[in-house]
């Protein structure tokens, strides 16, 4: 069944390039009414779409299928930002962000009932804004955060009681702010940070807490991590020694060693990675603020480089999340405008079908197969 889908995506891909009357470009799923910047995207295991937004903490569900488009169900308490989304494994949901009016906070809530209603978790001792949400497969709720001061901390709390209690995890006083979280196949814990762009690997079990493991580069803040099916690590973020390049890494190594895997137009701010059932990874980035060009990347495989999806997102400046539904549908979160965007089917690549690009896609597509199948076997 998996080569038989695996097949169908090949050929898909290949009719998209060969007939390019049938690629997709972005469309505006509607209006989020108050929002200016999407922060994050999730997709429940009973199909809705939910919306995290800033700077009034609202949260929106889709529900195109009933002709509505998005419905504000929110704000979530005083939340001021939504910044992460995550649904457990017994189906409650979690929004985690900056919470309070003048001195904020750091804070998670939790719904029971779809969003309806929210509680908010115990309290997260210092945290002055939440960023990365994770549950790993002994069911723990982890949270990456920074601390409030003239001098930022990051901040790591694990709770085995849904967030009824934190407890601080290990040191990483050295980063200022803990960006994002991960799971890895081998069940390490990961987290990406900034603003030196440090990665680490949680090793407390060892007695040792928190180990650095890179990027070997000039990476500043890693926004989002991510494997992918083969077991390659990416982590994506900001990069250069002023803060002006977006960035992707790659490791085949567990972390050890991080190379980077080329330009992503002319981007200064990588926000988000996911891949695709398909086995594609896609990338959504800040473009200098210019609305014209792509904002959406695909990782051209075999290491070739990236390519833009879908031309423009209207006016936004920026994508924070991504998301691909069961469907197959990918969804953007922006900023500027506070719009999230959808692509149906395939994106064309750039502004228009390129032949020459997607014989890339396609001779990266079998080099990929080809290195997964080598892994694989090197691993058995």
């Amino acid at each position: 069944m998996k080569k038989l889908v695996a097949t169908a995506g090949l050929l898909g891909m290949v009719l998209c390039f060969a007939f390019p009357a049938h690629a997709k470009y972005w469309t505006d799923t509607g209006d989020l009414d108050g929002a200016v910047t999407v922060w994050s995207l999730l997709e429940t295991t009973t199909g809705e779409i939910y919306a995290g937004t800033g700077p009034n903490g609202g949260l929106f569900r889709y529900v195109e299928d009933k002709g509505v488009g998005w419905t504000d169900i929110g704000p979530v308490g005083d939340c001021r930002i939504v910044a992460d989304l995550m649904e457990d494994s017994a189906g409650a949901l979690y929004a985690a962000g900056v919470c309070g009016d003048g001195v904020t906070r750091g804070c998670v809530f939790q719904s029971d009932d779809g969003g309806e209603t929210w509680i908010e978790t115990g309290e997260l001792e210092s945290a002055a804004s939440v960023n990365a949400l994770l549950e790993t497969a002994d069911g723990t709720i982890w949270v990456g955060a920074s601390s409030a001061g003239e001098v930022s901390k990051a901040l790591v709390y694990a709770s085995q009681e849904r967030g009824v209690g934190w407890t601080g995890i290990g040191d990483i006083s050295e980063a200022g702010a803990v960006w994002s979280l991960m799971e890895t196949s081998l069940g390490e814990i990961i987290a990406g940070t900034g603003p030196d762009g440090g990665i680490f690997r949680y090793t407390g079990d060892k007695g040792v807490g928190w180990t650095g493991i890179g990027p070997a580069s000039d990476c500043r803040l890693v926004a989002d991590l991510l494997e992918d099916g083969v077991g390659v690590l990416y982590a994506a973020g900001v990069c250069g020694t002023s803060y002006n390049r977006g960035c992707v890494l790659r490791s085949e190594d567990g972390g050890e060693t991080w190379v980077e895997t080329g330009e992503l137009g002319q981007s200064t701010f990588v926000g988000d990675l996911f891949e695709t059932g398909g086995g594609l990874i896609y990338a959504g980035a800040s473009v200098g603020g210019e609305p014209s060009g792509p904002k959406v990347f695909q990782f051209t495989y075999g290491g070739i480089g990236w390519t833009g999806i879908g031309g423009a997102l209207g006016e936004a400046d920026a994508v924070y999340s991504l998301i691909e539904t069961v469907d197959g549908v990918v969804y953007a979160g922006t900023g500027s405008a506070g719009d999230v965007y959808r692509l149906d089917g395939c994106g064309v690549i750039g502004n228009s079908a390129s032949p020459y690009a997607a014989f890339l896609v396609i001779l990266g597509m079998f080099i990929t197969r080809a290195r997964s199948k080598h892994r694989k076997e090197m691993r058995s």
